[in-house]
């Protein structure tokens, strides 16, 4: 996120099972009011991204543990950014699709494009 500038950065990297990047994009987006909202929105264009590469089945991977609980949830949430957690768990566009927890290394984790630190996400493919 960035403060100076009223701005938050959206990052996705898209990988194959093995771990190969395949795709990557990076957007500007408005400053939201919490870091996640960024992550959703992070989600919602990472999906949209996989969506465009028309890939069967995606992991989306992200570092909040709060947002990957509801994404997994059955449960309504978030009255700010529940519809954009709900559209997320509407998709059947995708042979697959599940939702991973990582962890913030010491440093943090973030991809750096263009010299500017983006919130990542991470897409998968299963095949």
């Amino acid at each position: 996120m960035f403060h100076d500038t009223d701005e938050a950065g959206l990052g996705v990297v898209v990988c194959d099972h093995q771990g190969r990047v395949i795709a990557s994009m990076s957007k500007k987006t408005r400053l939201p009011s919490s870091s996640d909202e960024v992550e959703v929105m992070a989600a919602v264009r990472a999906i949209s991204f996989t969506l465009e590469l028309h890939l069967p089945s995606v992991i989306v991977e992200g570092d909040s543990e709060l947002i990957i609980s509801a994404l997994r949830s059955e449960e309504e949430s978030f009255p700010s950014f529940g519809h954009l957690i709900s559209s997320i768990k509407n998709l059947e566009a995708f042979s697959c699709i599940s939702f991973s927890h990582t962890r913030k290394s010491a440093g943090g984790t973030h991809t750096v494009v263009n010299g500017r630190k983006y919130t990542p996400v991470t897409g998968y493919t299963s095949s």
